[in-house]
């Protein structure tokens, strides 16, 4: 099913934290080819997944710089696409995993952004090592392991110069315990990590579950010098928000 079929799907039921197993069964590879969309393609996806907590601008360009990436990577799962979106707050929700077969946010979850990327709203990027910065720009989920954070993640970062050093920056997906509505109440704000997105400890592991193994995942913020550079999204034109650099 093209991307251009889905966007005429029957309404969707918003999920959050539970799937049914047979949706769960129905997030498969499959070698299917996207059409390029439009802007009102788009807006019929975004009406469809019924949650304005995401930001229109950060799904269109996710689904867009997406549709360039599997025709660069035609193994990775095309039902899948997880997009962060660091225009909002860290007291937000702002991690979404979308159905593509369905239109549906099917998981919605707090995020965690690096320390030197700012307090409670991320405003400054960096693919640099030791900078404790979050990285914007698309990555590939990898394999799971047991590290020092317990269950986590691999992620691939796949734009040079601004998010290619995520393994060398050991940049995964992990839980923490600052990530959750506890530590907002007595600190107005998430903890910081040293660039991952770090997630709460409840629901860590079906997340990760989720979407592991060659999934996409899209870290979104309206930063103008990283649209000028992205090679999936440099068509877009500048946003009126900028960030302190990637």
């Amino acid at each position: 099913m093209n991307l251009k079929l889905r966007l005429f799907l029957l309404p969707v039921i918003m999920l959050f934290y539970t799937v049914p197993g047979d949706l769960k069964s129905s997030i498969k590879n499959n070698n299917t080819s996207f059409e390029p969309a439009g802007e009102s393609d788009y807006l019929k996806v975004y009406d469809q997944l019924h949650d304005n907590e995401l930001s229109f601008e950060g799904m269109k360009l996710a689904m867009a710089g997406f549709e360039k990436i599997i025709e660069e990577y035609p193994d990775l799962n095309k039902n899948l696409l997880t997009i962060i979106d660091y225009s909002r707050p860290s007291t937000a929700k702002r991690l979404f995993v979308i159905d593509l077969t369905k239109n549906a946010v099917i998981f919605k979850s707090y995020v965690a952004h690096g320390k030197n990327s700012g307090l409670n709203h991320a405003e400054s990027f960096s693919n640099r090592i030791r900078s404790y910065e979050s990285s914007l720009g698309f990555f590939i989920t990898g394999n799971t392991y047991y590290g020092k954070h317990g269950y986590s993640l691999r992620l691939k970062g796949l734009e040079e110069e601004i998010n290619d050093n995520a393994f060398k920056r050991a940049i995964v997906m992990h839980a923490a315990v600052y990530v959750s509505e506890d530590f907002i109440k007595v600190n107005g704000r998430l903890g910081r990590s040293y660039g991952c997105p770090a997630v709460p400890v409840e629901g860590h592991q079906y997340l990760i579950d989720l979407i592991k193994n060659n999934t996409c995942l899209f870290a979104y913020y309206p930063d103008n010098e990283y649209l000028s550079v992205s090679k999936y999204l440099k068509q877009f034109p500048a946003r009126s928000l900028t960030g302190n650099g990637i």
